[in-house]
């Protein structure tokens, strides 16, 4: 048996409350739209009186009224999302039913969780972020002020991983921002090459295809990976001049050597 206080709420069967096309709310308390939300939907929700919804006023306007149950369903998790409330499903229910749970409880429900680019749904679900150049501590000091609760983003140094638990629309945000910023940090270096055989702008020809070729096998998934090498023909000096990082230079360098010789006669 339940303490009193905290005496689940669970709405089975409802009166046919009449919220009208959901065009216009005035301060509607959320009670009572949990309960039209279940008449129109079918789904069934469980909750506990500490919640308060009685409470919460939803004001609401739309230049067209929401009749279709999927849009109806998705708006009213907007509502909840607004006072800082989210639904978790029922595993194993017969029917589709949900608990209305706080924020602070989001990392310690069973939300579902997904590897892949989020798809907005007005649902609060954990996206896994395997980092690959970008340290987790950076990536967590960037986000924790970008996310619906501090508590919910969780890094995980040894693994490489970021866990964040937020409603898949800002979700999707954060997915825009980490891919900026987990990108390779470059340091570019400038070498001249001097050349006693082959002409400059033939040997920038063929060192800069080779180099953008090593930086594609080291960065795939780089966007405008041809910036990171840049070889720039000097014939006066009869030299080539190579901006790119350390060891892409130290190869360039290597291939010179093998390449600029005199031909055979």
């Amino acid at each position: 048996m339940l303490h009193a206080a905290t005496l689940l709420m669970f709405v089975a069967a409802v009166q046919d409350q009449d919220l009208g096309d959901l065009k216009s709310l005035e301060g509607v308390n959320l009670h009572e739209i949990t309960v039209w939300i279940q008449h129109k939907t079918g789904f069934r929700f469980l909750w506990t009186e500490e919640l308060g919804l009685k409470n919460k006023k939803i004001y609401f306007r739309a230049s067209k009224g929401i009749t279709d149950p999927k849009d109806l369903f998705r708006t009213y998790q907007s509502f909840l999302q607004v006072n800082d409330l989210f639904l978790v499903p029922v595993e194993g229910a017969t029917e589709t039913t949900y608990k209305i749970q706080t924020g602070a409880t989001m990392t310690k429900k069973s939300i579902p969780i997904v590897r892949g680019p989020v798809v907005p749904e007005d649902r609060v679900v954990t996206r896994i972020f395997k980092l690959m150049h970008v340290s987790t501590r950076e990536a967590h000091a960037v986000l924790i002020n970008m996310v619906s609760f501090p508590h919910a983003i969780l890094p995980i140094e040894s693994s490489g991983v970021l866990l964040v638990t937020d409603y898949d629309h800002n979700l999707k945000r954060l997915e825009t921002v980490i891919e900026e910023l987990d990108r390779p940090s470059v340091n570019l270096e400038t070498a001249v090459i001097p050349l006693r055989h082959r002409n400059p702008e033939e040997m920038q020809s063929i060192l800069t295809k080779v180099g953008v070729t090593m930086n594609l096998s080291k960065m795939r998934g780089v966007p405008n990976v041809e910036h990171l090498i840049r070889v720039v023909p000097d014939t006066a000096t009869r030299s080539v001049i190579v901006v790119s990082d350390r060891a892409t230079i130290e190869s360039l360098k290597k291939l010179v050597e093998v390449l600029d010789v005199a031909e055979k006669k």
